[in-house]
C-alpha cells in the first residue's frame, strides 16, 4: 500500500472510533498513545477528505417544567417529553423514538447489558440509533415472540435490529411469548436455552419497554391473536390496567397474580423492576392510565412521552390518586434532610433504587428492611461514607453534597454506630473532644446541660473503657450534640441492651426529639420500632416500598412490606425433595442448652442426609452460633453430640476429628489463601493425611483433580493462584477444603452470597450431593427463599435464641420472615 493509503486508513480507524464506537478523544489519545490536540486534527482531516459526512439536525423540542416535575413526583431517573405541536400520532412516536434513541446512547456503555421487549415506539428508538461498533455490549430480549415473522415489532426482531444497529452480541429467547397453562410455562421456563438467557435476563443494565395497555384498539396480544376479545375483558375485569413485558399490573401499579401473567414466557415483573435503567416509551390518550400504573409501580423509571400525554398523566395522579408515601408529620414545615431519587451501585449491582426519603424536625423516623435491603447503605449516604450514583440532597431546603464524615458533622450530621468506637483508656472528656478543635471551657455550659436532659451518670475523668454498653452509646450521642447537629442515626442501639436499658434510651431518645432533633432509627426489632417511632420508612431490594406514620402500621403490615412481591417458593427446591429418598432420623448432630455471648439456650438437631436451614436477621447470632458449635468461640457452654458421641474438648481440631466441619460466609478473610495455589487452600485441613513426613504431591494432586471434577471448578491447572479465580470458583475451592476431610456433618455460613447465578446452582447441587451421602447440612442464609426451597426443616433466630421451627411444609416466607423479626404466631 501507498503512504497515502495508509493515511486514510489510518484517518478512517481513528473516525470510526469517534463516531461509530462511541469513544471519547482522550479515550482514543489514550489509547492510541496521542494528544487530545493529535486525535482532534485527525477529526478534522477526516471531515475535510470527505471520509466522514456530518449532518445537523434541529433539536426536538422538549417541556423541561414537565420533566422535572415527572422525576420530582415519582422518583423518576429522568423524563424526557416531547413537545407534540401540531404532529400527527405517527409523527409523535418517530419523534420519540428519536428523542429515546439520544437518552440511550447518552446511557450506553461499552460493557452495556440491554434488554429489549416490544413495540412500535421501540420499532422508531432503534431505527433512531447511530450505527456503531460495540463488540462488548450484549442484547436479550426479554419476553418471548409472537411468531409473526412479518411484524417489525415482534421481540426477536427489535433485539436483532438493535445488535445489527449497536454491532453487538445477542441473547435470543427461543419461546413463544404466551402458552395455554401455567405450568406448561414453568416447564418451558426451565429449559436450558430459555432458563440461561432468563437468568441472563438479570445482568441487562439498559432496559428498553414498551408500556402496553387493555384498550382492544391497542392490544398487542388480541391484534397477535393470542387473547380473544372475551378474554381480555376478563382479564381488565381482573383489575388489569396495563403492561411492561406482558407482565399485567392495576391501576396502582401492583403486578397481578393472574393466569395471562403466569402463562408468560419472559422476564418477571420483579426482574424488570430491577432494572438500573428502565426506559419506558409510550404517548396517547389510551396510554395515560397504564403509564401512571407503571410509573407508581416503578416498571419505568425513565419516561419518553409527549407534553399532552404528560400533563394527562400528572392531572390523573393530582385528581384521582392519593399520595401515598412521604406524607409530612407537620405540614408546612420544612425537612431536615431530604433524599430524592438516591441511586448506589456496587460493582454494577443496584444497592439503593431512587429511594426517596425525608427527616423532619422533631421526628424519630425508623427504617426497616431485611438483610441486604439498604438501609446501612442509605444511613452511610446521609452520614458522608459513601457518595450518591446519582439523585440529590438537600438540608433545609437547600442542595447540598456531604463529602464524608467530617462533612457530615459540619453540616450537622451524626452517625452513632452500632458498637461504640471509643478509646477505652482514654478519659470520658477526652473521647467527648477527640477528633474535633473544640475546647472544653467553650462547651462546658452546654456539656452539662445535656448531661442532665440525658441523665448521663458519668464521671467525665473516669477511663471510657470502665463504661456499659448504654453509657457508652449515650457517650456517642453526647458527642454529636457537643457539634450543634441536628440529625441523628442510631443504628441498632438496642442490639447490646437490656430491657431497663432500652426504657432508658428511648427516654432520652423522646427527650432529644422535643428538642427538636431529627433522628434515623434502624432497628429489627417491630415492637420497639412501633414504640418508639413517628414514622416507618421500610426498603426491600434497595427500594422505598413503604413510608407511613407509626400510627398507622403494626407488626403484620411492615412484615408484609418486607416480603417479596414474587417468590419461586413452588419451583426448584420442592422439585428437589420430592425427588429425594425419605430421611433418617439418626441425629448426626445435636447442640443442647447451647449458651454464648450473643445466644442463650439453643436446642438444635441434624439428623443423617437432612438439610437445615439456620435464619434470622443480621445480629440474631447465627453467625456466632455457628463458630461457637465448631470450637471457634471458647466461651461457650452446653453439650455438643456428632452421631451421638459427645465432644468433650470443643475446638476446631477436635471437632474436625468428630467429622463436624465449618465453612465460613467471609471466603476472604477466613476461608481462602487468595495469593497461593488454589490446591493449597483444597488440601491444608488434611495435610496429616497425605504424607507422614513429607508431603505426597502425587496424592495431593489426585484430591485436587477429584474437586476440580466432581464440583466443576474453572482452573487452569491446580496451582493457579487463588485470587485469579471467579467468586464462584473461589467459592468451590474453599468448599473443597472444607469437605476434604470427609465429615459427618457441614455447617455452611452464607455459601451463595456474592456468587452468580451459574455458581449458586452449581453450590446447590453440591449440597445436594453431600445429603445423598448421608451426610447432614447446617444451612445458614440470609436469602429466605433459599431457606425455603431448599431445607427439609428451618430453625429461625431471633435476638439470640431460636423462637421457632419449622417443617418443609409448614416453611414459608412469610412465616421465616415474621419469626425473624420476633412475631410469632
Amino acid at each position: 500500500m501507498s503512504a497515502e493509503s495508509d493515511r486514510l486508513a489510518y484517518i478512517a480507524e481513528i473516525a470510526k472510533l469517534y463516531f461509530e464506537s462511541g469513544m471519547t478523544i482522550a479515550q482514543i489519545a489514550e489509547i492510541k498513545k496521542m494528544t487530545s490536540d493529535e486525535v482532534g486534527a485527525v477529526l478534522e482531516e477526516a471531515r475535510h477528505r470527505n471520509i466522514v459526512y456530518v449532518q445537523y439536525k434541529q433539536p426536538l423540542p422538549t417541556d423541561t417544567l414537565l420533566e422535572d416535575e415527572l422525576v420530582s413526583i415519582f422518583k423518576l431517573k429522568a423524563a424526557k417529553v416531547l413537545m407534540r405541536g401540531n404532529r400527527s400520532y405517527n409523527e409523535v412516536l418517530q419523534d420519540l423514538g428519536a428523542l429515546g434513541a439520544q437518552y440511550f446512547e447518552s446511557e450506553l456503555k461499552q460493557n452495556s447489558v440491554v434488554g429489549i421487549s416490544w413495540g412500535s415506539a421501540l420499532y422508531h428508538l432503534i431505527h433512531s440509533i447511530r450505527p456503531r461498533s460495540l463488540p462488548d455490549v450484549e442484547v436479550v430480549q426479554l419476553i418471548g415472540a409472537m411468531g409473526n415473522e412479518n411484524n417489525p415489532t415482534d421481540g426477536p426482531i427489535l433485539a436483532q435490529l438493535l445488535a445489527n444497529r449497536l454491532g453487538s452480541r445477542i441473547r435470543y429467547l427461543h419461546a413463544p411469548l404466551l402458552v395455554e397453562k401455567g405450568d406448561s410455562a414453568e416447564v418451558l421456563m426451565h429449559e436450558r436455552s430459555i432458563r440461561e438467557t432468563l437468568e441472563h435476563a438479570k445482568k441487562v443494565t439498559i432496559g428498553l419497554v414498551g408500556i402496553g395497555t387493555v384498550d382492544p384498539e391497542l392490544n398487542s396480544l388480541l391484534r397477535a391473536g393470542y387473547l380473544t376479545p372475551e378474554e381480555l375483558r376478563e382479564i381488565e375485569a381482573q383489575g388489569a390496567i396495563g403492561d411492561v413485558c406482558a407482565q399485567y399490573f392495576d391501576a396502582d401499579g401492583k403486578w397481578l397474580n393472574i393466569d395471562i401473567n403466569r402463562r408468560v414466557i419472559g422476564i418477571s415483573a420483579d426482574a424488570v423492576r430491577r432494572i438500573p435503567t428502565l426506559i419506558g416509551v409510550a404517548a396517547g390518550d389510551k396510554k395515560v392510565k397504564p403509564i401512571l400504573a407503571a410509573l407508581k409501580g416503578q416498571f419505568v423509571n425513565v419516561l419518553i412521552t409527549d407534553d399532552v400525554t404528560a400533563q394527562a398523566v400528572l392531572d390523573h395522579y393530582r385528581h384521582k390518586e392519593e399520595k401515598k408515601v412521604g406524607e409530612p408529620i407537620v405540614e408546612n414545615v420544612v425537612p431536615l434532610i431530604s433524599l430524592k431519587g438516591i441511586w448506589k451501585v456496587f460493582s454494577g449491582v443496584p444497592v439503593l433504587r431512587g429511594v426517596d426519603i425525608e427527616l423532619y424536625p422533631g421526628e424519630i423516623h425508623a427504617l426497616l428492611g431485611g438483610n441486604g435491603s439498604g438501609k446501612s447503605t442509605l444511613m452511610k449516604i446521609v452520614s458522608g461514607v459513601y457518595q450518591p450514583d446519582a439523585g440529590a440532597i438537600a438540608l433545609d431546603g437547600s442542595p447540598v453534597s456531604i463529602h464524608d464524615p467530617a462533612d457530615g458533622h459540619l453540616k450537622g450530621i451524626y452517625l452513632v454506630p452500632q458498637e461504640p468506637k471509643l478509646f477505652p483508656h482514654l478519659t470520658v472528656l477526652e473521647n467527648l473532644l477527640i477528633g474535633s478543635d473544640i475546647q472544653y471551657d467553650q462547651i462546658r455550659d452546654k456539656l452539662h446541660r445535656l448531661i442532665d436532659l440525658l441523665h448521663f451518670e458519668a464521671n467525665l475523668n473516669e477511663p471510657a473503657g470502665t463504661l456499659n454498653i448504654a453509657n457508652q452509646q449515650i457517650l456517642e450521642i453526647l458527642r454529636g450534640l457537643i457539634r450543634d447537629v441536628r440529625i441523628l442515626i442510631l443504628d441498632e442501639p438496642t442490639s447490646a441492651l437490656t430491657f431497663r436499658e432500652v426504657e432508658l434510651l428511648f427516654k432520652r431518645m423522646r427527650l432529644l426529639r422535643d428538642e427538636g432533633i431529627g433522628i434515623f432509627f434502624i432497628s429489627h426489632r417491630l415492637n420497639e420500632i412501633l414504640e418508639i417511632s413517628d414514622r416507618v420508612s421500610v426498603l426491600r431490594d434497595g427500594n422505598l416500598v413503604l413510608s407511613a406514620k407509626t400510627a398507622s402500621l403494626n407488626s403484620r403490615a411492615l412484615i408484609q412490606a418486607m416480603l417479596p412481591e414474587e417468590s419461586d417458593e413452588n419451583g426448584s427446591g420442592l422439585d428437589k425433595l420430592k425427588g429425594k429418598k425419605a430421611l433418617k432420623t439418626n441425629k448426626v448432630l445435636e447442640a443442647r442448652d447451647f449458651r454464648g455471648e450473643m445466644f442463650d439456650g439453643v436446642n438444635i438437631y441434624v439428623n443423617e442426609g437432612e438439610i437445615v436451614g439456620l435464619a434470622g436477621v443480621v445480629g440474631a447470632g447465627r453467625t456466632e452460633l455457628a463458630r461457637s458449635l465448631v470450637g471457634l468461640e471458647p466461651n461457650t457452654k452446653g453439650n455438643l453430640f456428632v452421631d451421638g458421641k459427645q465432644i468433650l474438648h470443643r475446638n476446631p481440631t477436635e471437632c474436625r476429628n468428630f467429622g463436624l466441619v465449618y465453612m465460613p460466609e467471609d471466603r476472604h478473610a477466613h476461608g481462602v489463601f487468595l495469593d497461593r495455589p488454589s490446591i493449597e487452600t483444597m488440601s491444608c485441613t488434611v495435610l496429616d493425611r497425605l504424607g507422614r513426613v513429607f508431603l505426597d504431591v502425587k496424592r495431593e494432586e489426585e484430591l485436587g483433580n477429584r474437586f476440580v471434577e466432581q464440583f466443576r471448578i474453572h482452573l487452569r491447572n491446580l496451582g493457579q493462584v487463588t485470587r485469579t479465580l471467579s467468586g464462584g470458583n473461589q467459592q468451590k475451592v474453599l468448599l473443597s477444603k472444607t469437605l476434604a476431610s470427609r465429615p459427618r456433618v457441614v455447617v455452611l455460613d452464607e455459601p451463595t452470597r456474592g456468587i452468580d447465578v451459574k455458581a449458586r446452582r452449581d453450590v446447590y447441587r453440591i449440597i445436594q450431593a453431600l445429603t445423598q451421602e448421608g451426610i447432614g447440612v447446617l444451612l445458614i442464609s440470609s436469602d429466605l427463599e433459599e431457606i425455603v426451597q431448599w431445607c427439609d426443616r428451618v430453625y429461625v433466630m431471633y435476638q439470640g435464641r431460636i423462637v421457632k421451627e419449622l417443617s418443609h411444609h409448614e416453611c414459608n416466607i412469610e412465616r421465616v420472615m415474621a419469626a425473624s423479626f420476633g412475631i410469632l404466631e
